[in-house]
Parts: structure tokens; C-alpha cells; sequence
């Protein structure tokens, strides 16, 4: 039921207004004009006129204070970095302030599907649990590709919403793109751990492998095989057709080894014309096989440069990384180790490593 009230007021612009400012506060207006001498001859209490004005005046400020907020907010929403949601009790996407997150994709667009369902399959199991228990979590990170068929990226944090009844009902939050920045971090994370010129793993990424791998066998009783190779009749190239050359050999070079090797193997480049690979759960005669087709590969290749012709080989050596093993270090000692006996036997051949008093047993190549 609709609030009464009666304003004595003689001033027809004045009545307008307040009836407006009434009408939007829910309180229904009888406007009685007469003079303020008049009144008590209507009514049977006493009437301020002058409280009835400033109680229309304050609920008109009121109403423009509440608009002006309001209009504040969506225009905040419009130019933050950050993005407001809205999700239901069945943790669907229901709102989000204004705006796309790429060309023609909208934020509803991309999540379409409820939220614990975007989050990646190894992301952190608090979250996760958060989420469906209706709790608060912070910075979660969901991949997402778009209609369009870009990757996105976009790091959330929310609460939950309770009613009036206790009730879990959805949640509320703020969500920034961080595509850009995610691509940024790996491909600085990338140029850290790879080699520049060949795009292979480099000495520092390659030893934090070794170490996993050596770290697993010690636990598990896995056995790898670590084979280092040294380039033969490198340093003609370099010195013949100068360091551009060498550089185009070293970058095809990685191109067609890598082509020998698994793709859960890590063929990096340690510097100048020294390679390694890590054959993970390999056994030793796996490995000989593939060194013996990394040698032929090396040897059927013809470098051209500038209309002249190079031909090169390479020396391998090979150390099994089992649960004897020392340490990753001592692994790669033994392989360089093994390395250095190929080629002071004539190079182009493949030695395993069997310890410090044998020197080495040629068993490929």
C-alpha cells in the first residue's frame, strides 16, 4: 500500500516537482492549494509546508546522488582493466560489465561452459574445490580459445553470493586478460631455456632435464640414455666460408637431427658444435640405434654454401643414466667422455661409455 501525503504549497511549479520526487520515492501526493492560514481548517493536526518541501528536496538530491553513482560505476566498468562477472548457482557465466575481450568476441562467448569445467586439468586443487564449494578463490587461470580461434587467457577471483535464506546462489567477481602477458612471460621463460640460433634446448635447460631424469631413476628405477655429439670437420665451414655459414649449418643441423628423435626426447645444443641427446626410458641398444642414424644422417648430408659443397660427421658417446648413477653431472662427464674415445678412434662412430678402466667399446657407427 502506497504512503499518503498532503502538501499545502501555492506555487504550481514547486507542486510539479515534488510530485515527481514523491512518486519515485513510492508516496502517493494530494496537493490542497490554499495558504498556510487555511491549513488548519483541512487537516486536523498541524502541517509544515516548509518540512514537506525539504523532505521532496532531499529525496529529489537523493534520487540525482543515486543516478550519478550508478552512471559512475558502468562508466568505471567501461575503461578498467579488470572486468566484473556475474555467475549462477550452477557457476554459468550470467553477466559481465561491458565490452569485448578480443574483436567480435564477447566474455559470455568465451565462457560458455561453467566455470570449474574451463580450469585446466593440472591446476591447483584448492581452487578447484573453491569453486565448487562455494568459496572464495583468488587468481585461478583459464585458457579458453574463442570463436575465432584464438587462444585467450584470463585470471579470475570471486566471491560467493549468499540469500536471503542462506543459500549459495552464484558468484560475483573481477576477471583480467592476461593473454599478452602470458605470452610475454613464455616467451621470455622460452629464450631462457633454448638455444638461440637452432631454437634447441640449451646447456642450462638441458641439465635441469638430465637432473629430472636422473632424479627418477634413483626413485623409480627408470633407465635413460644420454648420448653427447661433437661435429667433425666443422671448423673447415667456419674457417673456409666464414661464421654466417657455420651459423645456416648449426640452425639445419638441428632441423634434421631433431627429425631422428622422439618427440618426449630432448636434443639440445651445448655450444659451438657440441650436441647432446636425452633418450628418456631407453634402453642402451635403442640408443645405439638411434646415434648410428643421427651418424648417417650427418654424413649424407651436403652443406651448400654460396655454390660450395661441405661434408660433415660427428663423433657420439653414450652413458646410461640408471639408478647407480652418480649424479646428472657425473652422467654428462661419462658421455663426453665417451665421446672424446670415438673420435681419437677415427671419429665418425658411436662409443659407450663402461667405466674409467676400459676406455671405451665401440658397439656402433
Amino acid at each position: 500500500m502506497k504512503k499518503k501525503a498532503f502538501i499545502i504549497e501555492d506555487n504550481d511549479n514547486n507542486l510539479e516537482q515534488i510530485s515527481n520526487t514523491l512518486r519515485d520515492a513510492g508516496i502517493e501526493a494530494r496537493f490542497v492549494p490554499c495558504s498556510l492560514e487555511n491549513a488548519r481548517a483541512l487537516f486536523s493536526g498541524p502541517v509544515d509546508c516548509v518540512r514537506l518541501a525539504n523532505k521532496a528536496y532531499e529525496l529529489e538530491q537523493a534520487h540525482e546522488r543515486l543516478k550519478w553513482s550508478e552512471a559512475r560505476m558502468r562508466h568505471f566498468a567501461r575503461i578498467a582493466a579488470d572486468w566484473f562477472w556475474e555467475s549462477d548457482e550452477e557457476h554459468h557465466l550470467i553477466w559481465s560489465s561491458d565490452g569485448p575481450i578480443r574483436e567480435g568476441d564477447r566474455l559470455t562467448d568465451a565462457f560458455s561452459g561453467c566455470l570449474p569445467g574451463l580450469l585446466p586439468v593440472d591446476h591447483e586443487m584448492e581452487t578447484l574445490a573453491a569453486l565448487k564449494e562455494g568459496r572464495p578463490f583468488q587468481d585461478a587461470v583459464l585458457e579458453l580459445e574463442l570463436d575465432s580461434g584464438e587462444r585467450a587467457a584470463f585470471r579470475l577471483s570471486g566471491e560467493p553470493l549468499i540469500d536471503s535464506s542462506g543459500h549459495f546462489s552464484g558468484f560475483r567477481g573481477v576477471g583480467h586478460d592476461i593473454t599478452d602477458a602470458l605470452r610475454i612471460s613464455r616467451q621470455i621463460r622460452h629464450e631462457a631455456s633454448h638455444d638461440s640460433l637452432t631454437g634447441l634446448a640449451n646447456r642450462r635447460e638441458f641439465q635441469r632435464r638430465v637432473q629430472r631424469a636422473w632424479l627418477r631413476s634413483r626413485q623409480e628405477g627408470a633407465v635413460h640414455a644420454l648420448c653427447f655429439l661433437d661435429l667433425d670437420r666443422f671448423k673447415v665451414v667456419n674457417d673456409s666460408a666464414g661464421h654466417a655459414a657455420g651459423d645456416a649449418l648449426l640452425a639445419q643441423l638441428a632441423e634434421v637431427m631433431n627429425a631422428q628423435v622422439r618427440g618426449a626426447d630432448t636434443l639440445a645444443r651445448l655450444g659451438g658444435d657440441e650436441f647432446c641427446v636425452l633418450l628418456e626410458n631407453c634402453a642402451l641398444e635403442s640408443a645405439v640405434r638411434v646415434s648410428d642414424n643421427l651418424l648417417r644422417t650427418l654424413r649424407e648430408l651436403r652443406f651448400e654454401w654460396r655454390g660450395e659443397f661441405f661434408s660433415i660427421g660427428a663423433s657420439v658417446g653414450i652413458t646410461l643414466i640408471t639408478s647407480e648413477t652418480e649424479d646428472a653431472t657425473r652422467a654428462l662427464l661419462e658421455a663426453d667422455v665417451a665421446c672424446y674415445a670415438a673420435k681419437k678412434l677415427g671419429r665418425d662412430q658411436v662409443q659407450v661409455y663402461q667405466g674409467s678402466d676400459s676406455g671405451g667399446q665401440t658397439v656402433g657407427g
